[in-house]
């Protein structure tokens, strides 16, 4: 059974049919170790660090 696409009425591509360039791209790793498990990393935060620790990354990523 073909999954379907909301817009076009196609059948939606499968994972074997994805290119690879569009599963990754840049990125930074960020330590939240300071968090509790299970509490939510927010946007602060992540605003928060990248602010103190002046990590480059490309502002429209980060909403």
């Amino acid at each position: 059974m073909a999954l379907w696409t909301c817009s076009r009425r196609k059948p939606a591509k499968t994972i074997d049919q994805i290119p690879l360039e569009w599963c990754y791209g840049d990125g930074i790793v960020i330590d939240c170790t300071h968090k509790e498990d299970f509490v939510a990393i927010t946007i602060d935060d992540l605003k928060k660090i990248l602010i103190k620790t002046e990590l480059p990354y490309r502002k429209e990523i980060l909403y």
